[in-house]
Formats: C-alpha cells, structure tokens, sequence
C-alpha cells in the first residue's frame, strides 16, 4: 500500500542518515606515525615519572625518562591535529553528553585506543601539562626535599629546551591553542609564588610600614600637628612674584619671550596662587585678555604697586597716563613704534 510504501522510504531515508554518521567521513583520521608495542611501553611508562617525580633524581632513572620523552615529544610533534577535526570532535562529545562537558579521572590505557588518544586533543595537553608540572617540582625549592636532589647542568638545560618545546605544542593543539598554553603559564607562574610563600613560613601579607608609625606618633594630636606653620608651603605673592615683578620693569630689558608669565606651568600655579591670596583675582574687570600671560602682566603691574617690598617705582616709569585717569603700559610691538598699548583701569 501507500502508507507501506511511504514508512519503508522513512527507514530507508533513516538508514541513509545513520550510515552516513557512521561512515568514514567523520572517522578520526589515521595516525602518520605507527603505533608499536614499544611506543605504547614507553608512553606509558611516563606516568610513573609523573606520579612519582623524586626517581627522576637517580641517574639512571632520568636516563630513561629522557629517551622515553624525546621520544613521545617527537611524536606529538609530527602529528599535528588539525582544527576542524578537533572542532568536530569536541561537538560530537558535546551531543553525548547532553551539552555537558565530560570529564573522565582516569586513563584508557588500551593498545587499540592509542591512535584515538593520540587524535584527541584534551588528552595531549594532559600529557603535556603533566611535563610542566613535572619540571616545575624538579627546579622548584621545596622544604621536605632531600639535599640529593639536586639537578645538574645537563638536566637543568634539557628542562629549559622541552620546556619551550612543550608550549610550543601546546600552542599548536587547537581548539585556542595560544589561549590555553598562556592560561597554563600564568597558572604555573602563581603557583611558584604560592610555594615560595610556604617555604619562608606563609609570612603576612599584612606589612607593617616603619616610617608610616614614626610618622603617625609624631604628634599626639594629628589635626593640630596639620595647622602648625611649617606646615604652610604655599607660598607668598611676593616671593612668587618677585622675578616676575623685575622682568617686567623695562629698564631690565627682557624680552617678552623670556619671561616666567609666558610659562603655562608658572601661569597655572600663579592662578592657584592669585585664588588664595589676591583679591584682584574675583575683582570683576571690563578688559579683555587675548591670552594669559597678558593678563598675568596685568596682575604683575597691579601686585607691584600693593607689594611694600619690592621696587615698583620703577615699574611706574615704563607707565603713561592720560586726561582719563587710564594707564597706558608699552609692553608689546605696534606697527608703527614697536609697542602695544594695554589699558589699565585704577
């Protein structure tokens, strides 16, 4: 009938679909390099370094675990997993689970596993973290080890080269390979300050400044100790003002280009200065400044003519006085007689 005809397509179209999931097209693809007993002894092997770091100090226990890693190094480094088949992976692991990442405590240490595990980039970086691991406790200054364990030259530079070979392949072990080895290094890097910390006794963190108690106990009443008067380093309009008072008398002729107002830092601390201690500064004026240093030697004429103690009778020579009480100082350059004129309300 119809409907039987229609329900064997679905089985077949169902068919079709799980063939094509099953087939080799999505299989892992076959390791370049073969997969012999002694590779799989050796690899194996390694582990008991790992889980037993303090052999790796005898001779020819370190012998061995040279050859042994040389060798397992050398062949994570001809097979390089590529990113799309990690990817790939990864989201079929993802699917098994439920969306939830599957975390398994212990290794499958079958022969017949060997070239899938070698395909599976989460257990390459387990293998390749263990090496750092591993290096960190062997160079590492701990309070329980023995005095005999003590590397040499030779073991100390071998460490240092499949040190930086290590995170180089970790860094090419996708998915995020840069990522993870940086992650890895800051890890490991925190870690070796947390065990320097433990060797010296877990000291403080809390530090006790010397100069901050002497400082603190040099009065017994600290706000009364803030008004004394050497505390006052603000200073003065007139020592602030003096050079500036002088350079613009002309009869020292200096130019305007080497004058302190035309400094922007000396005009800003002369405004903080003016704020506090001038009442010129609120004054309101019908002038209009082009720039500060023009109005700053305004202020300058003003304070020398307040200032009991510094020469302002020669400031007033430079000076002109017209029918309507206005100052007139020559302090700049006119087209015709190499001045310009700016009026001074008194």
């Amino acid at each position: 009938s119809t409907l039987g005809q229609q329900s064997s397509e679905v089985k077949e179209d169902g068919m079709e679909v799980e063939e094509g999931e099953m087939g080799d097209e999505d299989a892992p693809a076959p390791c370049s390099i073969p997969i012999d007993y002694n590779l799989y002894r050796k690899f194996w092997t390694l582990q008991d370094y790992f889980r037993n770091p303090v052999q790796c100090y005898d001779k020819f226990s370190w012998m061995t675990f040279v050859k042994f890693s040389d060798e397992t190094l050398a062949v994570f480094k001809s097979y390089k997993l590529d990113d799309t088949q990690a990817s790939k992976r990864k989201l079929e692991e993802m699917r098994t689970a439920g969306g939830e990442h599957v975390y398994f405590a212990k290794f499958l240490t079958s022969e017949k596993l060997m070239d899938l595990q070698l395909s599976d980039s989460n257990f390459r970086r387990h293998i390749l973290l263990q090496y750092l691991i591993l290096f960190q406790y062997l160079r590492g200054q701990v309070k329980f080890k023995s005095s005999n364990c003590v590397l040499n030259d030779d073991q100390t530079a071998w460490m240092e080269d499949t040190t930086k070979l290590v995170y180089q392949l970790l860094r090419e072990t996708p998915p995020d390979g840069d990522k993870f080895a940086g992650m890895v290094e800051h890890i490991l890097n925190t870690e070796e300050n947390w065990n320097s910390w433990k060797n010296e006794g877990c000291p403080s963190f809390v530090k006790e400044s010397e100069e901050l108690t002497r400082l603190w106990n040099l009065n017994p009443d600290n706000m009364e100790a803030c008004k004394s008067d050497s505390r006052e380093f603000m200073p003065s309009l007139e020592d602030f003002f003096e050079e500036a008072i002088e350079q613009a008398d002309p009869a020292n002729m200096v130019e305007d280009e080497y004058k302190v107002v035309r400094n922007s830092n000396y005009g800003w601390r002369a405004l903080r200065l003016l704020s506090r201690r001038s009442p010129h500064f609120f004054q309101p004026t019908n002038q209009q400044f082009k720039s500060l240093d023009e109005y700053l030697e305004n202020m300058v004429i003003k304070l020398a003519k307040e200032l009991p103690d510094l020469p302002s009778e020669e400031i007033k020579t430079g000076e002109e006085e017209d029918e309507n009480g206005v100052s007139l100082l020559k302090t700049g350059s006119d087209s015709k007689s190499g001045y310009i004129n700016i009026y001074i309300y008194i």
